[in-house]
């Protein structure tokens, strides 16, 4: 099965305030708040709490102190308003190797793969694909900012 684990920081994600400041300048009446999550994908033949107790396990990835973590579904899923999240990833795969602890509580995962999820909280009236070209791919000066599209992809992969 395929499992996708997303990473946030418990406190202020410096990377995604500067991105708010920028991309809020560009679209002032749409853009209300935006986050940043680390996401993992990999493929292993486990239920959903092995892998909460191995991806917790990991402090090489979920370090408890500072960060938080959401397996399968992402965290703006069950607040309200409306979030469009976008993956971000390398157009050459992120692949990582499993820490051991994560290897001796899962001893048949896949490979894991490595990439960024933006969730943009905007308002009601703005489409998903507004979103898409204006605040997420960088394709000249002044528009986008999240995506390099010469060498990352931006993927949709939820409205809520």
């Amino acid at each position: 099965m395929k499992w996708v684990v997303y990473i946030g920081l418990k406190q202020s994600d410096l990377h995604a305030l500067s991105a708010f400041e920028v991309l809020s300048a560009q679209c002032p009446d749409e853009l209300i708040s935006l986050r940043r999550f680390r996401t993992l994908t990999f493929e292993a033949q486990a239920s959903r709490a092995q892998c909460e107790a191995a991806v917790g396990s990991c402090f090489e990835w979920v370090n408890p102190n500072r960060s938080v973590f959401s397996l399968q579904d992402g965290p703006w899923v069950s607040q309200a308003g409306r979030y469009v999240a976008v993956q971000v990833a390398p157009k050459t795969p992120a692949v990582l190797s499993p820490p051991v602890r994560f290897k001796q509580l899962l001893p048949h995962v896949g490979q894991v793969v490595e990439s960024v999820t933006w969730v943009f909280q905007v308002a009601d009236h703005v489409v998903d694909e507004q979103v898409m070209s204006q605040m997420v791919l960088s394709t000249r000066r002044g528009t986008g900012l999240v995506c390099n599209p010469v060498f990352e992809t931006a993927t949709l992969i939820g409205v809520t």
